[in-house]
């Protein structure tokens, strides 16, 4: 929604300047200063913002109806046009690390693995011979017999089954939680790389847009003639495309960050 709201200010900003400029071309032709041709490019251009326009206020409203279904039916107000402060990101090592310790589904294989390994440990115990001895009395039709007794006994032989069983099953564990631990290591390392690659392009669009101000110095120019109206519109084309890029990708960067982070709530 702050990317929309965005991306909502930066056409209403074309709309009113493409305006100002049918105006004149209009004011211009009824003085013969002017040509229809000039009125009919500021007027396509015109219908072809108020497109762009419309088609991001629906996105909007799909976005408030979401916002509202998630809050229970109860309408919020969300016309934020700024991202929310956004914690650094840590280096790769330390954000593994950071998951490892809080991974819940790997705690759940760790956990698993751990009443594996007990498991093995209660069959094997089972599997061990069992000695026995004591002192036997007992009488039998008047006769007392009575002495040390000793014995052995020795497990069935399913319970040599059983502890291979167990210790397949505690293998399989280990090799869920390996499996479990690089898959989560290259989806943050390709996260990572994404936000590093972002970042970068964010920087760089940045750097640019500082140091220019391509709709001004293009009214300027075509007040002054230095420009024809098709020049004027291709280049005031061009300036805002890479500007509606650059939201674009800050939104993906943003968006990107919260995923790295989320493991935190």
């Amino acid at each position: 929604m702050v990317y929309r709201n965005k991306l909502q200010a930066q056409i209403e900003g074309r709309k009113q300047n493409t305006e100002k400029w049918l105006q004149d071309f209009k004011t211009r032709l009824e003085k013969g200063e002017g040509t229809l041709l000039d009125v009919n490019k500021a007027q396509l251009q015109l219908i072809e913002i108020k497109r762009e326009l419309w088609e991001n206020s629906a996105a909007i409203t799909l976005l408030n109806e979401k916002l509202t279904s998630l809050n229970g039916g109860i309408p919020i107000v969300f016309a934020d046009s700024a991202y929310s402060f956004m914690p650094e990101i840590p280096s790769f090592e330390q954000l593994v690390a950071e998951y490892e310790r809080n991974d819940p589904s790997r705690k759940t294989l760790e956990q698993e693995k751990t009443i594996t390994q007990k498991q093995l440990e209660l069959s094997r115990a089972l599997w061990l011979p069992k000695m026995e001895v004591g002192y036997h009395y007992q009488g039998i039709l008047g006769q007392v017999y009575s002495g040390v007794h000793a014995g052995i006994s020795v497990p069935l032989w399913e319970n040599k089954n059983t502890t291979k069983l167990q210790h397949t099953r505690l293998l399989l564990a280990d090799l869920e939680l390996q499996d479990h631990s690089n898959e989560r290591y290259y989806a943050i390392k390709q996260r990572y790389e994404k936000y590093l690659s972002l970042k970068a392009t964010i920087d760089e669009y940045e750097a640019v847009f500082k140091t220019i101000n391509s709709t001004e110095l293009l009214n300027k120019a075509l007040d002054l003639g230095q420009i024809s109206t098709i020049e004027y519109f291709v280049e005031v084309g061009f300036y805002y495309h890479s500007y509606a890029k650059f939201l674009e990708t800050e939104k993906e960067y943003y968006l990107n960050m919260a995923e790295l982070l989320k493991y935190r709530l």
